[in-house]
């Protein structure tokens, strides 16, 4: 058996049913079980822990059940393709050799713990661009915010959605769930990550090369113009993630990088020309002109993710965690964050047994290592006024005003404010309204955070402080 040829086909046989190809980790699993590697062999080669390589390896037989009208297992993979002598004459003409739905399904329909329908149909013509798009093994929750998105889209009309939230709150997740519930709406769905922080002229080529146009202009007015064009022509979905990347590290959030600044001509112009399509924006900071967009009442709105809440304990339960009165807890010290909490139950399961009793026995907050890898990158983008301020909140032991704030640390006021905007711009403030005024404070993770990283020598006061 020729497993690359295998691997390609069964990638094309994807694609055809829905309009996504093999990732990193499906085409891990496929290789190496064609190869007769264990999971843990497999997971030791491709870097993900064994129990992601045993739910995508779950997840991929499924699929090949479906495509080849018997049980497949990974014990029978190998024999039955094998069976089956799948050759590149198959992708010459597949719809004769097997029959594939024209459903789009991003997620196994398992994975779905608060929805039970099935994916909606594509209209016949839908043009799926969807290859760079992550793929994620389990989605809970956020039935109200898909619901609010389908709102925005399908009966309001408005044009350019923005998605806020802080990295790993399921921005992402959440933007492509919403692909399997809507696309009978539009002609294009697009999917995009400027994560290498491309140029405005680098991304318009790359979009308008999906409409294949007799000529690209060379200037951006045009670029912009032309692609507002088919944005009129055709009812488009498209999705841009990682917008922050074309800030500025180490400034005030929303500083666009000086290359990048043309984004915004961009922006403007779809919220306020006139098209059938809707472009959604996902960005862990928000941005001065876009909030501009959205005050001046044209059909832009803003949606900001926060915790999961009670769905968060779908999280625990597919890690089998045990004292379950004690869960609303842990959640709660993990601010109900999916990655966050992830992480966190990965690691009672693999240390404590999924004994959460005895993990929160210890005194101070545990941060696990995937976590503190992502507050060190936020952290890196923060300007130093930003990281002072946040130094000084991780010493409070309740929330503070900020004129307080302005007499304990060595800046004039208005770097104090414009900087507790910023980091309120950034998602990483709590904050709360009493009486005397707006309090504002850490979370109890990112306090132990920058205590166990940057405050070593603070007295231990415990996380219930």
């Amino acid at each position: 058996m020729d497993i690359a040829q295998v691997v390609n086909i069964l990638d094309e046989l994807l694609f055809d049913k829905t309009g996504s190809h093999l990732d990193f980790i499906q085409k891990s699993v496929l290789e190496g079980t064609l190869q007769e590697k264990t999971y843990s062999e497999i997971a030791l080669k491709s870097g993900y822990s064994e129990s992601h390589v045993a739910d995508t390896a779950s997840d991929l037989w499924k699929f090949l059940s479906e495509l080849l009208g018997e049980k497949v297992r990974k014990a029978n993979v190998k024999a039955i393709l094998e069976k089956t002598n799948f050759s590149s004459a198959i992708l010459g003409n597949t719809s004769s050799h097997i029959t594939v739905t024209n459903n789009i399904n991003l997620c196994p329909n398992n994975t779905y713990p608060n929805n039970n329908s099935p994916p909606t149909p594509l209209k016949s013509s839908t043009k799926l661009h969807l290859n760079n798009a992550p793929k994620f093994p389990y989605f809970y929750g956020r039935n109200n915010e898909l619901s609010t998105l389908k709102d925005w889209l399908i009966n309001q009309e408005i044009r350019l959605i923005t998605i806020f939230g802080i990295s790993g709150i399921g921005k992402t997740a959440t933007a492509l769930h919403l692909i399997n519930e809507i696309p009978q709406h539009f002609d294009y769905i697009i999917y995009r990550a400027l994560y290498f922080s491309p140029s405005l002229t680098t991304t318009l080529t790359n979009l308008l090369q999906i409409f294949s146009p007799p000529e690209i202009p060379n200037d951006i007015e045009s670029k912009i113009n032309l692609f507002i064009d088919y944005l009129t022509q055709y009812q488009c979905l498209i999705i841009l993630d990682d917008i922050q990347n074309l800030f500025t590290p180490q400034k005030l959030a929303g500083t666009w990088q000086t290359e990048q600044t043309s984004y915004h001509l961009l922006f403007q112009a779809i919220a306020q020309s006139s098209h059938h399509s809707n472009i959604i924006i996902l960005s862990q900071e928000k941005w001065l002109e876009i909030q501009q967009l959205e005050k001046a009442n044209y059909p832009v709105k803003s949606l900001i993710l926060s915790g999961l809440d009670s769905d968060a304990t779908e999280i625990l339960h597919h890690q089998n965690l045990a004292n379950q009165e004690l869960w609303p807890q842990l959640i709660t010290l993990y601010q109900s964050h999916p990655l966050w909490l992830e992480l966190t139950a990965e690691l009672i399961g693999e240390l404590y047994a999924g004994n959460v009793s005895e993990f929160l026995e210890y005194q101070r907050l545990i941060v696990p290592e995937g976590v503190r890898s992502c507050l060190d990158k936020q952290w890196q983008k923060l300007a130093t006024n930003e990281q002072t301020i946040m130094l000084q909140l991780a010493q409070e032991t309740a929330p503070i005003g900020i004129s307080k704030i302005i007499l304990k640390i060595d800046l004039v006021a208005t770097e104090v404010v414009n900087s507790i905007s910023s980091l309120k711009m950034r998602f990483l403030l709590e904050t709360e309204t009493t009486e005397n005024g707006n309090l504002i404070s850490l979370s109890p993770i990112l306090k132990e955070y920058i205590k166990s990283r940057y405050l070593l020598n603070l007295p231990d006061k415990g996380y219930n402080n």
